[in-house]
């Protein structure tokens, strides 16, 4: 199975691709892994990010991540399934402050404004991907799913 998840920022992508990792026995890839090296965080070359898609991506897959660009192409015409995630903003803004605030990540470095830029950009951002998300399943004619809750139980059953 090849799944791809699809979902603004702190919508669950990550918790989820685990999950369902864990239950269906699926490796799981952040688009990040393709985007990033793993040693310093230096940015690859779009040619490299496709050959490493094409080198990691074997049978069964599960992708996760905000990347919408043609490099990333691959892995939402090669899924057989697309999860689209879509939660209220009221709660992504409070993930998105228990993440900057809350939590011990090196990644932040000024968490007052790295959590207004994040929210700045979920709430511009994520009404429009969700519709761009939605057209590119439909587009590639693949099954997808919209998920609007953290029942994970019961996307899994969906999928199957």
């Amino acid at each position: 199975m090849k799944i791809r998840i699809f979902g603004g920022i702190a919508s669950g992508k990550s918790t989820l691709a685990k999950y369902l990792s864990e239950h269906l026995q699926i490796p799981v890839f952040c688009t990040d892994d393709f985007v990033y090296t793993p040693k310093f965080g230096k940015r690859r070359i779009e040619s490299e990010r496709i050959k490493l898609i094409h080198k990691k991506l074997k049978s069964s897959w599960i992708v996760e991540g905000v990347h919408f660009a043609k490099w990333v192409e691959y892995t939402y015409k090669n899924s057989d399934i697309i999860i689209i995630i879509d939660l209220p903003k009221s709660l992504l803004a409070k993930r998105i402050l228990k993440r900057t605030f809350n939590e011990e990540k090196h990644h932040y470095s000024n968490k007052f404004l790295d959590s207004v830029r994040l929210l700045w950009m979920m709430f511009r951002d994520t009404s429009k991907e969700i519709k761009e998300y939605i057209q590119l399943a439909k587009r590639f004619n693949k099954k997808h799913l919209i998920i609007r809750n953290n029942d994970y139980a019961e996307i899994l059953k969906r999928i199957d």
